[in-house]
């Protein structure tokens, strides 16, 4: 019996030394301890990547065009005159070219991410039209006249533009420039050492 209650009153002591312990501010136990190695063995630590040149290589590319689109495009207008006299037509073809891609200068240190060593996770921001180019020489005027003003002009100029980005956008150019983006920023990652499947790239939702 005296046996027994040595032994309870020793159970006893552990459990308050025990309760002490964990009472103490800034001390680990051996099963917080534990706890906390098992849960590193399982959970990747995710850091934010701000001391490397990752981000600044990435930055550097500002204005990234990863698809382009071009289209010869004809825009008539026409000025109405009086019967005999047939009516006076202008005709452009513009040569217009879309570019499409993103621009990298928005990324944040908070969009590059380690998880675990080697695991390397980038969000880009959403892609979009970056150029719509048509330059001067890039046109075909036929039976011009001094009819049309310059208003006008820029009028059909701004058409020729409105009219290809929305065939580009038809045809598939944001997609086109999404899937390259996430190709070649991939590439420029492996640079670094990374193996091709342990970087994720994926885009922000527009």
């Amino acid at each position: 019996m005296k046996r027994t209650l040595q032994i309870l009153a020793c159970l006893l002591l552990a459990v308050f030394l025990f309760w002490g312990i964990q009472r103490l501010r800034g001390v680990e136990s051996p099963f917080s301890r534990l706890g906390r190695r098992v849960s590193e063995a399982f959970v990747p630590h995710q850091t934010i990547w701000t001391d490397t040149p990752i981000v600044e290589s990435i930055r550097a590319m500002q204005q990234f065009v990863t698809a382009s689109y071009y289209e010869e495009l004809p825009i008539v207008s026409t000025k109405d005159r009086q019967w005999p006299i047939p009516d006076d037509d202008l005709v452009i073809i513009y040569n217009v070219t879309i570019e499409a891609g993103f621009d990298l200068s928005q990324l944040a240190e908070a969009d590059v991410t380690l998880q675990g060593d080697s695991v390397l996770t980038v969000r880009l921001p959403a892609p979009a039209i970056l150029t719509r180019r048509c330059n001067p020489s890039d046109k075909t005027i036929f039976h011009d006249s001094n009819r049309w003003s310059q208003t006008e002009l820029d009028q059909m100029h701004q058409q020729a533009l409105d009219r290809v980005e929305h065939n580009a956008r038809r045809d598939g150019l944001m997609s086109t420039a999404l899937a390259n983006g996430k190709q070649y920023i991939t590439r420029l990652l492996c640079t670094f050492g990374f193996e091709p499947k342990n970087v994720i790239v994926y885009v922000s939702t527009p």
